[in-house]
């Protein structure tokens, strides 16, 4: 009598699903799962869209386990993340709580000459949100003597030509929040050569 032995290939399953993740904007979010045993390959999407790797997402391949890490997560990456194995798939969902603006550097005093040039340099903690300039509580507006600048996260107002009115405190706002500093203008000093000239420094 012949006998044979016959191997059914038991395919992986989760043992640790995904679950689900919140995170707040701008900061790393991770999914995780486990299978009862190794694979070849592994498939991620979000809202059934492949994810592909690239700078902002790693795929991680720890035998059993399997990360996906989405860096400086956005709040238009909210949605539903998922992962297929063979014809198995585990779903779960990425919330995104939206980050409140605020300042992530303080604002540092400028002393300067007079007929100097001021910059003030603050740096928020997201992009395209909108930094408002103030001298001694009054808003800046743009003109010969003022110009504002916004590139990324980093916020300047410079102060051109400066003279000794200007001097005085300067605040940054976004949404209530405020950073200050001052402004100081130095006047040109005069210093005698000889008696009744004078040599202006």
């Amino acid at each position: 009598m012949n006998f044979s032995l016959y191997i059914a290939d038991v395919s992986a399953d989760f043992t640790a699903p995904l679950s689900d993740v919140s995170v707040l904007e701008r900061s790393n979010a991770e999914f995780t799962f486990e299978l009862s045993k190794p694979v070849d390959k592994v498939r991620w999407f979000l809202d059934n869209v492949e994810l592909r790797p690239k700078k902002q997402m790693e795929f991680v391949d720890d035998g059993k386990t399997h990360k996906l890490i989405i860096r400086d997560v956005e709040v238009t990456d909210e949605g539903q993340i998922s992962v297929l194995v063979g014809d198995k798939k585990s779903s779960a969902a990425l919330f995104v709580q939206k980050l409140s603006p605020d300042f992530v550097k303080p604002l540092r005093d400028v002393t300067v000459k007079e007929r100097g040039v001021a910059e003030f340099i603050s740096e928020v903690n997201k992009e395209a949100i909108t930094v408002k300039w103030f001298v001694q509580n009054k808003e800046i507006e743009e003109d010969e003597k003022y110009e504002i600048y916004a590139e990324g996260r980093t916020h300047r107002l410079v102060v051109k030509d400066a003279v000794l009115p200007d001097a005085g405190e300067i605040m940054a706002r976004v949404e209530g929040k405020t950073l200050k500093a001052n402004l100081t203008v130095e006047g040109k000093s005069f210093y005698p050569l000889h008696a009744g000239k004078f040599v202006l420094c």
